[in-house]
């Protein structure tokens, strides 16, 4: 179930720039949520005796997956994961996207399919080949050597099968794009924000730049964006929920790698 797409009547009702107007479409998002949030389903616990299958996918900003087992002839849900892709990331070729999806899904549940038989389940056909791709090189041959751990196979399915890993992966995807274009709009409007851009364009300090109208910070963990004063509390938010709704610390360190 794609939830950033049901719910993108209601992330408009967030923006400054357009006025709050409840109306049926709002109405129906709301509804269609609750009903959907009210029945998700029941993580299961790993049963050993059982392969593990580790479905993923990735979309232009976000890669995601989800680790199930088949019990009984029903497939059972273990856990979910999704992660925003840096800059970089973002440029890698289709496959290449694909291919991180697969081993930044593994590196995250090592310690469920290290040592155990699983399949790995990708809508992207060329990925099915990945075992006997021929002299790979740079990322593609790291990422092999790192497979080379486990024992594994792949399968593919079609895209709308695949449901559930590209779901992940296009809702974070959401959230990084609402995100992005909020931020330049709030530069854009708060005046603390409007003072330091011309600051920073008369001092050309070497720790900011300005990008397409959007102020971004050089610090420990790369270029990122500049959070204006008035946007900081809805940042909090989505780093609370894309975060998987950790503590303090965590959400904290989660930001800090970000803005």
């Amino acid at each position: 179930m794609n939830f950033a797409a049901i719910s993108c009547k209601l992330y408009d009702l967030l923006r400054k720039d357009l006025p709050w107007i409840w109306d049926e479409d709002s109405d129906k998002s709301f509804a269609t949520l609750k009903k959907h949030l009210s029945n998700l389903p029941t993580l299961g616990f790993p049963n050993y005796s059982h392969n593990f299958r580790l479905a993923c996918d990735a979309s232009d900003l976000a890669v995601g997956a989800q680790l199930s087992q088949i019990i009984n002839g029903e497939e059972i849900p273990m856990a979910f994961t999704s992660q925003k892709l840096n800059s970089a990331q973002r440029k890698y070729a289709t496959i290449d996207k694909e291919f991180l999806a697969l081993i930044l899904a593994v590196k995250k549940f090592r310690h469920y399919l290290y040592g155990s038989k699983f399949t790995l389940v990708t809508d992207h056909q060329p990925l099915i080949h990945i075992k006997t791709m021929k002299d790979p090189k740079g990322r593609r041959a790291r990422w092999l050597m790192e497979l080379e751990n486990y024992d594994y196979d792949i399968e593919y399915i079609p895209g709308k099968t695949n449901s559930i890993a590209d779901s992940l992966s296009r809702s974070i995807a959401f959230v990084s794009l609402q995100l992005d274009i909020d931020t330049r709009k709030s530069q854009s409007q708060d005046p603390e924000t409007i003072k330091f851009v011309e600051k920073i364009k008369n001092l050309q300090p070497l720790t900011y730049h300005i990008v397409d109208s959007t102020v971004f910070h050089l610090g420990r963990n790369g270029t990122v964006p500049y959070i204006p004063t008035p946007l900081r509390d809805t940042v909090l938010d989505y780093a609370h929920d894309i975060s998987e709704h950790q503590g303090y610390s965590k959400t904290l360190n989660f930001l800090r790698k970000r803005c």
